[in-house]
């Protein structure tokens, strides 16, 4: 995995991340197995 600096803050994070604003159901309904079914294939690529 690469990493980067983030700006000014020294933080080293990862370069590539997943958001997972939009499974909280903010914008409706979620299919929970579709949306564990998207999480653990972030986790195995």
């Amino acid at each position: 995995m690469k990493y980067r600096i983030l700006g000014k803050t020294g933080y080293e994070v990862s370069a590539v991340s997943m958001g997972c604003w939009g499974i909280g159901g903010q914008w409706g309904p979620v299919d929970e197995k579709q949306a564990v079914s998207t999480i653990n294939a972030a986790f195995d690529a």
